[in-house]
């Protein structure tokens, strides 16, 4: 199926111009309805499409290119690229497929990259280190508030990534994560989140403190197996009316209170 970009053209505000084009375009690229082959307009026809300059068109198209989103043939225009050439390592492609397609993948990533690097963090570890993981498990029992729980849960990850002293390890990391944001703030909403991250957090740090390697990497495997049975959960839940939702919730919260009694 092919729809002419015409369809979601809008006169733009003057912030950002080049961000708006791009992301109209690349959610129509990402959600199918600009098909692999398809022609983008020309520079010149986008930008009197949206009511911007050529600069901010040729920035939008800039970006969709990087991404490997468009491929530009010269003398010819630009072409939407297969999606084996796309670069599928980015938080807004990503949330644009759709969590049925994205979550397998990226805790499939994560298992296999974040164990190994639970393993070498405990081998490689400073004391520096270790004062920075314990202090990030301190603050998360002290403040509930989902802000703080979510913020700790990420630095946590990324203290580890650090103590590993190979410097790829943190931004390949950020990369892997920061699409999963979004269930790490709605994870929250559960009763037993806060406290089961917590268990995760103080199981691997057990076995950094002690330098135990393949220690660290098991705890990994439990963490990361409880964190993609919370995502799992809340992306069941999209499919699900909201009072459905709110109820569940409510019966969460009393079987959690039962359990503390």
């Amino acid at each position: 199926m092919r729809v002419d970009p015409d369809d979601q053209a809008t006169q733009l505000t003057r912030h950002r111009l080049s961000d708006q084009i791009f992301r109209q375009l690349f959610t129509l690229i990402a959600a199918g309805k600009l098909e692999p082959g398809s022609a983008l307009p020309s520079v010149a026809a986008l930008s009197k499409r949206y009511g911007v300059s050529t600069h901010s068109a040729r920035e939008a198209i800039a970006g969709l290119v990087a991404r490997g989103l468009v491929q530009v043939a010269h003398g010819r225009g630009c072409f939407v690229s297969p999606r084996g050439n796309w670069r599928l390592v980015d938080s807004d492609l990503l949330a644009v497929l759709g969590s049925e397609q994205t979550l397998p993948n990226l805790f499939e990533v994560r298992q296999t990259f974040e164990v190994g690097m639970a393993s070498l963090a405990a081998l490689r570890r400073t004391n520096d280190d270790l004062a920075e993981l314990d202090r990030l498990l301190a603050q998360s029992r002290e403040d509930p508030s989902v802000e703080n729980q979510v913020e700790c849960d990420s630095r946590f990850h990324r203290s580890l990534a650090r103590a590993t002293h190979n410097p790829l390890f943190l931004p390949l990391l950020e990369a892997i994560m920061d699409p999963l944001h979004h269930y790490f703030v709605l994870s929250q909403r559960l009763p037993d989140t806060a406290e089961r991250t917590r268990r995760g957090h103080a199981s691997i740090f057990a076995c950094v403190a002690k330098q135990d390697g393949p220690g660290a990497a098991r705890a990994m495997v439990e963490h990361l197996r409880a964190g993609r049975e919370i995502c799992e959960r809340l992306s069941a839940r999209a499919q699900t009316p909201p009072d459905s939702i709110a109820e569940e919730v409510v019966g969460e919260e009393t079987a959690a209170r039962k359990r503390a009694t």
